[in-house]
């Protein structure tokens, strides 16, 4: 699709929040056929629920890649945007407090791991 993806790794939800957000994901989950791997339902899931206005009465906030204290680096095309110091990510003047799927950036992994 033309939509950007959103990325289930990285939801954030209050506590009365998420035990009705895991259950319309389970049941859109079980409408699914399981194939022999299902690496990455989960986000297909919770696009289908969002992009469908199933999340609507939830008030959703999405947003973008990089900005709200939290960078999805598997979603990069250009790694040649991360700059890495050993201890410190930034990319284009963003420092992140949350790096998630660091491990897709070889010198980052081998620092963190």
């Amino acid at each position: 699709s033309n939509k950007r993806v959103i990325c289930s790794g990285t939801t954030l939800v209050a506590t009365s929040t998420l035990l009705d957000l895991a259950a319309r994901m389970t049941d859109q989950l079980s409408t699914l056929t399981i194939g022999e791997s299902t690496f990455g339902y989960d986000q297909g899931a919770l696009n289908i629920l969002y992009y469908g206005g199933a999340l609507d009465d939830l008030d959703p906030v999405v947003h973008d890649n990089g900005s709200g204290g939290l960078i999805t680096l598997g979603a990069l095309t250009n790694h040649d945007q991360v700059h890495f110091d050993g201890d410190r990510l930034d990319l284009a003047g963003i420092v992140p407090d949350v790096v998630h799927q660091y491990d897709r950036v070889p010198e980052i992994k081998a620092a963190w791991s």
